[in-house]
């Protein structure tokens, strides 16, 4: 244990140390590499989108947005031209089993049809289509994260809060690409950051993690993606903070060390407070990390240190200091 008064001191210290180990090393993975990351260019502005028109940014639902696998392309250019038919004259051909088998190619007559019919639809159409099509499960959370613009993510989750219901994978995916969006639209605009509709997905996450339907993962990235959102949405901690933190202890054992960074990083930035189901939280993930320190990344010990950092009181880190102080020394 370590006393009050260094404390915040090493505490410091081993946050300054760790995110530098952490600078270091992606700066020499970027040396190694040799690429540089692109720019993020703005997009333009002056383009409306309104709440009936959906994905007003690209002119409508396009019929690439109703699921269909675009023709493959080979390296070369050009598509992939389809398998010869085989010899009818060669020895034990058995043209019984080929009509029985069907065409060796996946691209029948009907599908190229059916591709041609998609183009051919108008928008009404193909709303109609896409609110058919987020019914199954899968295909929602695909449209979730494929939203290209706050305005198209909060017309998907609002179409589908109408249409349907939104299980633990959807609100998940949800907020984890809100965080996405928001490092390159931030700030949001005024209807969103007061739409009453991410209130209602933060309450009904809540009851979700309530009902433990959560995973360790889950929990995780739902931690660090509000943690993220929380200058959006100053409102998001109080609301989906604490019942996510009940949840850590019964699944801190099978989480990963990225999961138990994120998680640390989320619960410390929000600053919950005092509240028991955070402590309790912040002290379970405090006995498992030093056990995982050696699979830990640079950037995990730095989200832990960042969130150890972040919190007002630190009393639940116990020997987590000593451990990350004894890590940075051996970097």
């Amino acid at each position: 244990m370590v006393s009050r008064g260094r404390g915040p001191a090493r505490l410091g210290c081993c946050l300054g140390l760790s995110v530098a180990a952490w600078a270091a090393a992606g700066c020499a993975f970027s040396l190694v590499s040799g690429r540089t990351s692109r720019p993020v260019l703005s997009r333009p502005g002056g383009v409306a989108c309104q709440a009936e028109d959906p994905f007003a940014q690209r002119g409508g639902i396009a019929a690439a947005d109703l699921i269909r696998k675009p023709p493959v392309e080979s390296e070369r250019g050009g598509f992939v031209q389809k398998r010869p038919q085989g010899d009818r004259q060669r020895p034990g051909y058995n043209q019984g089993a080929q009509m029985t088998r069907g065409r060796r190619s996946f691209r029948v007559a009907e599908e190229d049809e059916e591709d041609g019919e998609d183009v051919n639809l108008t928008k009404e159409e193909r709303e109609e289509r896409f609110r058919q099509q987020i019914h199954r499960p899968v295909t929602l959370t695909t449209f979730i994260k494929r939203a290209e613009t706050p305005e198209e993510f909060m017309w998907i989750v609002w179409t589908a809060n109408d249409e349907t219901m939104l299980n633990h994978i959807h609100l998940a995916a949800a907020f984890h690409k809100l965080a996405a969006l928001k490092k390159t639209h931030a700030p949001f605009r005024d209807r969103i950051r007061k739409s009453p509709l991410l209130v209602d997905m933060a309450k009904q996450a809540a009851r979700v993690a309530d009902r433990r339907e959560f995973q360790g993962r889950e929990i995780a990235n739902m931690l660090i993606s509000a943690a993220s959102l929380r200058t959006e949405f100053p409102w998001i901690g109080e609301v989906l903070g604490v019942s996510l933190a009940a949840r850590v202890p019964e699944n801190v054992e099978r989480m990963t060390p990225q999961a138990l960074a994120s998680t640390m990083y989320g619960l410390g930035v929000l600053n919950l407070g005092d509240k028991k189901e955070v402590a309790e939280a912040m002290r379970s993930c405090a006995e498992v990390i030093p056990v995982q320190l050696g699979r830990f990344t640079s950037q995990d010990v730095a989200q832990v240190a960042w969130g150890l950092g972040a919190r007002e009181s630190a009393n639940e880190a116990g020997e987590l200091l000593d451990a990350i102080e004894g890590w940075v020394i051996s970097q």
